[in-house]
């Protein structure tokens, strides 16, 4: 069955199939109904990217311009998590700082100094205290503190 000349001009007036079933909803089911949609809205040829996700060396050397994950996660995130899919972190997070923890062992024992009872240190300084707990600093941390 040939498509209508008006369902043809509509479409034209479209920039796509979401646009045309928006503006146009029940000719929009009338044309997925007789199989017209595709001849209305031909699928474009995808041109191959430029993008350089195709092999990891490229992905490596991309990675090797940042520092840290941080930086290139936000930069590049589909490459990012593509790295991850290959399963090829190692070779390009190997160059990356690894930053230290925040409440280490020294850092949590000056916040503690700050403190007298473990109470306080506990209201007035959680992170450090849940560190000291985690890690096991809290003898060392609150050796000074009153019993």
């Amino acid at each position: 069955m040939k498509i209508p000349e008006h369902l043809i001009k509509l479409a034209e007036s479209c920039k796509d199939k979401a646009e045309f079933r928006h503006k146009y909803n029940s000719t929009y089911f009338l044309a997925q109904q007789n199989g017209w949609l595709d001849t209305l809205f031909p699928k474009k040829e995808v041109k191959e990217q430029e993008n350089k996700l195709a092999d990891k060396e490229t992905l490596i050397s991309l990675a090797k311009e940042f520092s840290t994950k941080k930086a290139f996660k936000d930069a590049h995130p589909y490459e990012y998590r593509r790295i991850h899919t290959l399963r090829c972190q190692k070779q390009a997070f190997e160059h990356m700082s690894n930053p230290a923890r925040k409440w280490n062992e020294e850092t949590c024992i000056a916040e503690a100094r700050k403190y007298n009872r473990k109470s306080d240190f506990c209201k007035n300084s959680r992170q450090a205290y849940n560190a000291c707990v985690r890690y096991g600093y809290m003898d060392v941390a609150c050796a000074h503190m009153e019993k």
